[in-house]
């Protein structure tokens, strides 16, 4: 086990939040770039595409370069320690032992982590040229129910054996490890769970008679995750949406698939990686699957749940309940930037009623929607 505690890691006095600051210190590693391109996507930390000066033995020539501050990049005023990146490259490190997945021609992996660079919480990522994320995948390209039901089933296959790993002995050094990682836990709360009264104050109309229930939610996550719960044992991703899901920038072909070579898939994003319940990835991945649906009528991603859960394998009814409780709490609280006011208070509704089912354990409400597979 590898010991993470913000105590034993000398902070760094390095300010390396601007692009000439970045060029020059890595100016002085065998990373030194010619250029750096900023990269979409992420708010927390500082995320760059680099040239490489000179080409890496493997005969790459760009990297990612991941910088971490003791804050949210895209708001300094947000504090977040920046032992997340220690954590992130952790994870990676450990994940070199989980098998990389081959379904149906398609190669679905965790990135390589070439170097990290500890005094500036400054990690050196493998490189994924001509990519996208899932998300916007989704919205841009239009993919056939063939395909999504490939795209679905090979998540749902690889998150299956990332689960089953990171539940047995073969992982246990990473656990012990990421075990360690107390923020992730706490963010996970706050930015879920521990909304939904916030949000109750935004949609009184729609919430108000729910406050109780979120309350009584609410409490029941926190303490759940602090107690030292056996069930509570398993590796999770932590951040396990369709914007941490890569894969390459090009029309998806009628088989889904390059004939010459496999499509290629990247999960990346550890840093929340820590131990809970395989159901807040669940619960995360379906409601983003689920959101292109709800606000532009886009079909693919609900699709993919089927597909996934068919992959996936059964999920015990509890665990089943668990993920709908998340899914709904992601509908209610993650949904401010997709579309009009009107789509918006419909989702917070929608998602109001998956928590409710959820909680009262009303296994049959969820007949016939997007859900369905994973209860009957």
């Amino acid at each position: 086990m590898t010991s993470i505690s913000a105590e034993a890691i000398e902070k760094s006095t390095l300010d390396l939040s601007s692009d000439n600051a970045l060029l020059e210190y890595l100016s002085k590693t065998p990373y030194a770039c010619s250029a750096i391109i900023p990269l979409s996507g992420g708010v927390s930390n500082f995320t760059y595409r680099g040239q490489l000066s000179q080409p890496l033995p493997s005969g790459e020539n760009t990297i990612i370069i991941k910088h971490t501050e003791p804050y949210v990049a895209r708001n300094k005023s947000y504090v977040l320690d920046s032992i997340r990146s220690h954590f992130e490259q952790a994870a990676l490190t450990g994940l070199i032992d989980l098998p990389v997945l081959l379904y149906d021609q398609m190669h679905i992996s965790t990135p390589t982590l070439h170097h990290f660079l500890r005094d500036s919480s400054t990690q050196i990522i493998q490189d994924f040229p001509n990519s996208t994320d899932l998300k916007t995948c989704l919205l841009t390209h239009t993919i056939s129910e063939s395909q999504a039901n490939l795209l679905g089933s090979a998540l749902g296959s690889w998150t299956r054996t990332f689960h089953t790993w990171g539940a047995s002995p073969e992982s246990t050094n990473l656990r012990d490890t990421m075990g360690q990682n107390s923020n992730a836990v706490d963010l996970k709360f706050a930015v879920n769970a521990g909304r939904l009264i916030l949000t109750a104050d935004a949609f009184p109309k729609i919430l108000d008679e729910s406050r109780d229930m979120f309350t009584e939610i609410a409490a029941g996550l926190r303490s759940r995750s602090r107690k030292d719960n056996p069930k509570e044992k398993s590796l999770i991703h932590g951040d396990f949406w369709t914007g941490n899901i890569l894969l390459q920038n090009s029309p998806i072909s009628a088989d889904c698939i390059p004939q010459s070579e496999p499509r290629k898939l990247l999960i990346v994003d550890w840093e929340l990686s820590h131990l809970s319940i395989p159901s807040y990835d669940l619960g995360q991945c379906f409601a983003e699957l689920y959101l292109p649906k709800h606000f532009r009528d886009i079909d693919a991603g609900v699709l993919m749940i089927k597909a996934f859960l068919r992959k996936y394998g059964p999920i015990p009814l509890e665990d089943a309940f668990d993920t709908a409780l998340h899914f709904g709490i992601h509908l209610t609280v993650w949904n401010r930037i997709w579309g009009s006011e009107e789509q918006i208070e419909k989702c917070v509704e929608v998602g109001r009623d998956f928590i409710r089912s959820a909680w009262q354990r009303n296994r049959e409400w969820f007949r016939g929607g997007p859900l369905n597979d994973m209860f009957f």
